[in-house]
Order: C-alpha cells, then sequence, then structure tokens
C-alpha cells in the first residue's frame, strides 16, 4: 500500500524551508499520535485487567452454585435419613406403647 501523504511530502520537501516545517509538522503527528496510542492501550488494558477480575468472579459464582448444589443435595439427605430415623423411632415408640400396655394389664 502507497500512502498517499509520501506524494505531498515529496513535493514540499523540495523547498528547503518547508522541508524543515514538514519534518516538525510530521514530528508533531507522531507524538500526538504516540500519546494516543498510550491512552488507548491504557484504556485497553484497563478494560483487560476487568475482564480479568469479572471472569474471577463469574469462577468463583460457578465455584459457589457447585458447592450450593453439594449443600442442597448434603440437606435432602439429611431430610431423608432424619425421616429414616424418625419413622424407625415411631415405630420402637409404638412397640414400647404396646409392651407397656400389656404389661400393665
Amino acid at each position: 500500500m502507497k500512502n498517499p501523504l509520501n506524494k505531498v511530502v515529496k513535493k514540499l520537501v523540495k523547498k528547503p524551508d518547508l522541508k524543515t516545517r514538514v519534518y516538525s509538522e510530521l514530528a508533531k503527528v507522531q507524538k500526538n499520535l504516540e500519546k494516543e496510542l498510550k491512552v488507548v492501550s491504557n484504556r485497553f488494558n484497563k478494560e483487560v485487567q476487568a475482564l480479568k477480575k469479572t471472569g474471577k468472579k463469574i469462577e468463583i459464582e460457578k465455584e459457589l452454585l457447585v458447592l450450593k448444589k453439594k449443600g442442597d443435595s448434603l440437606l435432602t439427605e439429611m431430610k431423608k435419613t432424619t425421616d429414616k430415623v424418625m419413622a424407625e423411632v415411631k415405630k420402637d415408640y409404638h412397640l414400647v406403647l404396646e409392651d407397656v400396655k400389656k404389661r400393665l394389664k
């Protein structure tokens, strides 16, 4: 690709005092571009850092969901176990109650 400014620069460079003016203008443009590049790269880096942080948050949220699911499954298992134990206790209670009634008669 040819830069269209090259033709203009070549025409202007032929005159000696314009040559220094052109180079100084080009230097100013280059400095401005470098400043803008720094600003853009800083913004980009900040966005990347923010994405990394949110990525970590997402990973933490996923881990929390997994832990919550495990906790819920443990709670349901505990509930089932408690229900079984309570059913056995009720059976034993009724058996003991019947035994006591028989002995009292």
